[in-house]
């Protein structure tokens, strides 16, 4: 069944900037807080199809994300407050692994029982740079269309019922909530997945 993609790109380009310093260091900058967006829709139903936008815009010059989402209306450098509905129905999944102890996203795959389906990987820029941890988002469909809060308690349920996950949950960086080595925020149809290769 085909399913919209949707791109957002902004004046700043939606990725990380790596520097090494003449010490030897890295240095790496935070993504940039843009606030007005311009979007891309493109309608797909194969994974190949996904594959195919997805490698094109990762070195795409005006350096894009992927919103998790369905908008309700093009946007045109403008604001995305209230553009995605929080219940809407998906057609994919994003698994965002955050500093997660795996070495690859196979062991990923098996550990969660879905060693047997089609996927994608795309590594997060920063992935290997300065930690052995395992970044990047891998992503795959879906047999029909699930609402998008299901997906998120399903990723939750992951990540206490996996050992190698529930074993890394940690405390986030201000220790106000829980940081978790699946992001379970990665299926919120407001959500932002950074997909351009760093600069």
């Amino acid at each position: 069944m085909p399913f919209k993609l949707n791109f957002l790109s902004s004046a700043s380009p939606l990725t990380k900037t790596i520097s090494r310093l003449p010490t030897g260091a890295i240095v790496k900058s935070g993504y940039p807080n843009a606030f007005r967006f311009t979007s891309e829709t493109l309608e797909i139903s194969t994974l190949q199809e996904f594959h195919a936008v997805l490698a094109k815009r990762v070195f795409d010059e005006n350096k894009p994300c992927l919103l998790k989402g369905q908008i309700k209306e093009p946007l045109v450098n403008q604001s995305r407050k209230e553009s995605t509905s929080t219940n809407d129905r998906t057609q994919w999944v994003c698994l965002d692994m955050d500093q997660a102890k795996f070495s690859s996203p196979e062991e990923v795959m098996h550990a969660i029982g879905l060693s047997d389906i089609s996927y994608l990987v795309q590594y997060s820029s920063s992935h290997k740079i300065d930690t052995k941890t395992l970044n990047c988002h891998i992503f795959f469909m879906l047999d029909k269309p699930r609402p998008a809060p299901q997906l998120k308690t399903w990723l939750m349920h992951l990540n206490f019922t996996t050992p190698a996950l529930e074993s890394t949950i940690t405390l986030s960086k201000h220790e106000q909530a829980l940081h978790y080595p699946l992001d379970i925020t990665a299926c919120q149809n407001d959500k932002l997945l950074y997909v351009a290769a760093p600069t």
